[in-house]
């Protein structure tokens, strides 16, 4: 569980923080009226990657999170030349591929719910949409603390955020590989039933 929070965590943060500098560079680059168009492509790596992932997840719930935070990190690095390289192309590009992980941050939720028994779906998915909340709220303060680190570094400062986001997807794949294989939670409930006694057959009455 403390795999699926931190994972959803960093990644939430990761896409906030690309996606508000996706939208000032491609308004930069292309005019206000065209800024919108990198998070679209993020939109649409986030639907592709809920069905790929999806299917993923029926063989290996740890791969499917793993590939999919990796990819993410793939994409912030892609997002991080185009930027300072002013290619506008490859920014949507490496949003495609943040969308990905995005998607697997997004099956947090149904995971951490086939975990627990079902008195306890409830609490665990809001734990992960709490953890989803702080990371996507903390993401964006790190904007001005991380173009003032590229700064620094001799680098644009818009890469600065997408440097970050390949730090913290890479850290979201790492807790990854340490989150739970698909179907625990199912046999950890088939063995706890069949470790249950079956209920005796009522006494017969006479009449």
């Amino acid at each position: 569980m403390a795999a699926l929070c931190s994972g959803v965590a960093l990644m939430n943060a990761s896409m906030a923080v690309a996606s508000a500098t996706a939208t000032l560079v491609a308004a930069d680059r292309l005019g206000a009226g065209w800024g919108g168009v990198p998070n679209t492509a993020g939109i649409v790596g986030t639907g592709a990657g809920a069905l790929a992932l999806t299917r993923l997840v029926r063989t290996s719930r740890r791969r499917a999170f793993v590939l999919g935070y990796a990819a993410a990190a793939a994409g912030a690095c892609l997002a991080a030349l185009a930027v300072a390289n002013g290619d506008v192309i490859g920014l949507c590009l490496g949003m495609l591929l943040l969308g990905l992980g995005n998607a697997g941050a997004q099956l947090s939720r149904y995971a951490a719910a086939d975990l627990h028994p079902a008195g306890r779906r409830g609490l665990a998915i809001g734990l992960v949409v709490w953890c989803a909340a702080a990371g996507a709220v903390g993401g964006p303060l790190l904007l001005d603390p991380s173009g003032a680190a590229a700064t620094g570094a001799g680098l644009p400062a818009f890469t600065g955020p997408f440097l970050l986001a390949v730090l913290t997807c890479a850290v979201a794949a790492g807790t990854a590989t340490g989150g739970p294989p698909a179907g625990r939670g199912r046999r950890a409930r088939r063995r706890r039933c069949a470790a249950w006694p079956a209920p005796r057959p009522p006494a017969p009455r006479w009449r």
